[in-house]
């Protein structure tokens, strides 16, 4: 195949060897880098045209040439692939453990995936869903693992059980105390940062007379309550909330509340960040 077919199937890069098959001696291969027609990446083991503009996709398949036929996009890399982006500054592979691979510029973890967590996904060799995201809490700072988590928990690439999973057969490995911390933060029952938010927002503005995880006969524990006004205020986005049988729990309580003569009011993660003030004004008219 002429090498601009290949480099046009891998989004404009292309590894020594694979020139080489093309037909370029070593002699042509430097040349062409000394001339500045080709450029180097990843400590000269990927090369691309001089007149290519790399994609975050290019330099996914670039690290995955640099670091062997056997590697695969893991964590923030995979993520992006499966159409969540998760921000890391550098292309994220798994390589076998016997590989010495681990050229500058690539996250490189020696951590193996089982043979049903890879996927051949748009012709490139990825982890799985599950996998993915266990591999992203395994490195991401908490509050943006914890934003992830919320969002592929409510999405289903991941159950909390399997998480738990996942982190027990990990023990021992690189990140798995910040799983820990993951598991502990989206555990049903732990109080939420969602909630915490909210309970600063009503302190803020002032608004008094609420009782935090309230208990209600028939109905269960209330995120927030006006006992008085019978006003109830339930925080969604958090990552048990959007598990099969508790999600569906809420909304059985919301109608129980309802009918027992409570005003519900439902804010996310979203609400609270980047509409607080409409969020304290909804909570005034309800109270009003």
């Amino acid at each position: 195949m002429d090498l601009a077919d290949i480099a046009a199937q891998q989004e404009g890069v292309f590894s020594r060897a694979q020139a080489r098959a093309a037909g370029y001696s070593a002699f042509r291969i430097r040349h062409r880098i000394q001339s500045g027609d080709w450029v180097e990446l990843f400590d000269g083991r990927v090369l691309r045209s001089s007149h290519t503009t790399l994609s975050t996709t290019s330099w996914d398949h670039a690290a995955l040439l640099a670091t062997g036929h056997r590697s695969v996009l893991a964590g923030p890399s995979a993520s992006r692939w499966w159409g969540v982006d998760v921000p890391w500054p550098q292309p994220f592979v798994i390589v076998q453990v016997t590989s010495r691979r681990e050229p500058s510029g690539i996250t490189v973890l020696r951590d193996p995936p089982a043979d049903e967590d890879v996927v051949l996904r748009d012709g490139v060799m990825i982890t799985s869903r599950p996998r993915t995201v266990v591999d992203c809490l395994r490195v991401l700072p908490m509050r943006t693992g914890s934003d992830l988590l919320d969002r592929v928990l409510q999405q289903r690439w991941i159950t909390f059980e399997d998480l738990v999973f996942r982190t027990h057969e990990l023990t021992g490995r690189r990140g798995v105390p910040k799983l820990v911390g993951q598991i502990r933060t989206a555990r049903p029952g732990t109080r939420s940062e969602a909630e915490r938010l909210m309970v600063r927002l009503l302190r803020r503005a002032g608004i008094t007379g609420w009782r935090a995880n309230f208990p209600l006969d028939g109905v269960g524990v209330l995120d927030l309550a006006f006992l008085t006004r019978r006003v109830a205020i339930e925080i969604d986005g958090r990552a048990w909330h959007s598990a099969g049988d508790r999600f569906q729990a809420d909304r059985r309580r919301q109608n129980r509340l309802v009918l027992q003569g409570w005003t519900v009011l439902r804010f996310t993660w979203e609400d609270l960040t980047c509409r607080p003030h409409q969020v304290i004004a909804q909570v005034r008219a309800a109270l009003a």
